[in-house]
């Protein structure tokens, strides 16, 4: 063999082992690209608060939603439910974007959440409701979660966050009594038992004197009675003739005595 030849042979074996090296580079170059999309993390927070933690019957709340992107991989095909509790009426909801919607059965459709969104991979839901008063003494405990989450890359471990929740004190509404009715309604009985006793007293003096001249007949005592009035009662005896048992003993003695004096007058002229 030449020497022509063996170096003909050395020339390609050069040469092949080179071509072998680069493929080999390029190779390790496309797996650490594909290692480092891999490598991303997708990553999402949610929140609820209510705008108060007490609140009485008939008060207008607002309960804000914000779901996060705290990743460095684009979040997709998000839906979340966020239920009004019991003991409030929906008066209202606005977002930040016009492309989520808020349906009646409480299903916030947001979409896409990217890393690189307008307010740096966050979304706002604003629920404004009226209390009612079938919470009253109630704690309404608000809850958000998420129906659906993906990462736009399908090589990324991810796990959905769990539900998150906020609580309103709703106050207890106290009665007071009316102290006024009572007290007035206790001393009319009063004065209304004392003026029936009054009467009373009057009816049975008029009674004693009936028949002295006052009244003469029962039937006007029950009148009186009936009426409830008082009245003030006179015993005029100058229009009646007296019927006092002592009055006559005194006239039958005073006309016995002008006798004796007369049988006597006359006695003592005849003698």
């Amino acid at each position: 063999m030449n020497k022509s030849i063996i170096k003909f042979l050395l020339i390609i074996i050069i040469v092949s082992s080179i071509s072998g090296l680069t493929f080999a580079s390029e190779s390790d170059s496309i797996n650490e690209t594909s290692n480092g999309t891999s490598s991303g993390k997708a990553s999402a927070k949610i929140s609820i608060n209510f705008d108060r933690s007490e609140a009485k019957v008939g008060d207008t709340v607002i309960i804000t939603v914000a779901i996060i992107n705290d990743g460095n991989i684009d979040l997709t095909n998000i839906m979340v439910l966020v239920p009004l509790p019991e003991g409030l009426q929906y008066l209202s909801h606005a977002t930040d974007t016009s492309k989520a919607l808020y349906s009646a059965a409480g299903v916030w459709d947001v979409g896409n959440l990217r890393t690189t969104s307008r307010l740096g991979g966050v979304k706002y839901l604003y629920l404004t409701a009226k209390v009612l008063p079938s919470a009253e003494g109630k704690n309404l405990i608000a809850n958000a979660r998420y129906l659906s989450i993906e990462p736009e890359s399908t090589d990324t471990n991810f796990q959905k966050p769990g539900t998150a929740s906020s609580t309103l004190r709703i106050e207890i509404i106290e009665e007071s009594g009316n102290g006024n009715a009572t007290g007035n309604g206790t001393g009319n009985m009063t004065g209304g038992n004392s003026s029936t006793g009054n009467n009373q007293a009057i009816i049975n003096e008029l009674k004693n004197t009936t028949s002295k001249g006052g009244l003469e007949t029962l039937k006007d005592l029950s009148n009186l009675q009936n009426e409830g009035k008082a009245y003030e009662v006179t015993n005029d005896t100058s229009s009646t003739p007296s019927n006092d048992p002592g009055s006559i003993y005194a006239i039958i003695t005073g006309f016995i005595f002008s006798l004796l004096i007369l049988v006597g007058y006359f006695k003592g002229v005849r003698g």
